[in-house]
């Protein structure tokens, strides 16, 4: 199967992220309300989705981590901590009927063109819970901020969400369990080993994710 995107001007969000633009907060508030259209917008009818689980996604970090359990046992133990302890944080807060998910919305499949922006990979679209994309997004803002080594962090995560606009707040905090897990499968596998300063961005990420939980 071949999927074919017609040209689309712009650059991806997370390029405004490496230079640091002024303007990329305005970006990152217009991509939470197109997240919530997306949301909002519920699935076509004869669209057959795939659901998103939870406990794949729990399974899929531990599989992506056994490197790290070898070579920084300290950090794989912290991982395999806020793993056991997501399952059960997730499944105690109050759930919400399935909806249509991107799910893989980060800054790289974010195209900029002025005031334009266009979601780019739909691929792995499904059923799910839309905290997932939520989380998924608000990973990818520490991923960038972190390679950058700008602060602004919070400002940017207060931007997506404004953007986003009111919520349930039991969305809000399953989100941020998915924004834990999925900083840690970033990191475990988008940091390169090679890179001089692997151990202690690995260990520093997998940190931030605890704390995040």
């Amino acid at each position: 199967d071949v999927l074919l995107y017609p040209e689309v001007p712009g650059e991806p969000l997370s390029q405004l992220f490496v230079r640091q633009d002024g303007a990329s907060l305005d970006h990152v508030r217009r991509t939470g309300a197109v997240l919530r259209a997306l949301h909002d917008s519920g699935p076509a009818p004869d669209l057959q989705l795939k659901p998103h689980d939870f406990n794949k996604e729990l399974k899929a970090i531990a599989r992506a981590a056994e490197h790290v359990d070898r070579l920084l046992p300290d950090a794989g133990t912290i991982l395999h901590d806020v793993l056991r302890r997501a399952e059960p944080v997730y499944h105690g807060l109050p759930s919400e009927p399935a909806t249509f998910v991107h799910g893989d919305f980060k800054a790289d499949h974010l195209l900029v063109d002025g005031g334009e922006l266009t979601v780019l990979d739909f691929g792995t679209c499904g059923a799910g819970d839309p905290a997932l994309d939520l989380g998924k997004f608000a990973a990818d803002l520490h991923w960038w901020y972190s390679l950058t080594g700008a602060a602004g962090t919070s400002e940017a995560r207060g931007a997506f969400f404004e953007g986003y606009g009111d919520a349930p707040e039991d969305r809000l905090l399953r989100a941020v369990v998915y924004e834990s897990l999925i900083l840690m499968k970033s990191t475990v596998r988008r940091v390169p080993l090679f890179e001089g300063i692997w151990a202690d961005r690995t260990t520093s990420l997998i940190r931030r994710a605890d704390e995040l939980l």
